[in-house]
């Protein structure tokens, strides 16, 4: 059994996988709330605010079908952290288990880009952190999040650090 629409055909679901979910999302301006079909693509995308962080700058990737080697675009994943701690506290109450898995996800990209490639995630959380104080605000409530579940991270310590060499640098 494939997909089962879900949320105003905006996510599917698999009976036999509850816990996936497949969405079609789009950036939220000010005043779009309500869904946004697209009929050419017969599919209606959910207006999801911060959106835009992980569209900019995308990068190709490979998917291996039987078909053959299709080429996507997908984004950076330092933009695809930071984001889903934008994300995780804009979730409604009956969405919380989604929010944990944005901020479980967060972490671990998180942890291994602080590794990685810590001045990255530096540069990319000044530039969210200018970004207004909406921005400012989910952005530290996501991350406090994640220092909370995960507290032997050290995330503190560790993303002060790669400010800081993002800065020098």
């Amino acid at each position: 059994m494939g997909f089962v629409p879900h949320h105003s055909k905006t996510s599917f679901k698999k009976s036999d996988e509850p816990d996936f979910d497949l969405d079609f999302l789009t950036s939220k301006g000010r005043t779009e709330h309500v869904p946004i079909h697209i009929a050419r693509l017969g599919l209606t995308l959910q207006p999801l605010r911060f959106m835009e962080l992980s569209l900019e700058d995308p990068m190709r990737c490979t998917l291996l079908a039987r078909s053959g080697p299709i080429v996507v675009n997908i984004p950076r994943p330092h933009r695809y952290a930071l984001h889903k701690l934008l994300v995780c506290g804009e979730r409604p109450q009956e969405q919380r288990t989604k929010a944990n898995k944005d901020v479980v996800q967060a972490a671990a990209l998180l942890d291994y880009l602080l590794k990685e490639d810590a001045e990255e995630i530096g540069a990319l959380w000044d530039d969210v952190m200018g970004r207004g104080p909406g921005w400012k605000r989910r952005l530290q409530e996501g991350f406090n999040a994640a220092v909370r579940m995960f507290p032997e991270r050290d995330f503190v310590s560790r993303v002060d650090e790669a400010i800081q060499r993002a800065s020098a640098g």
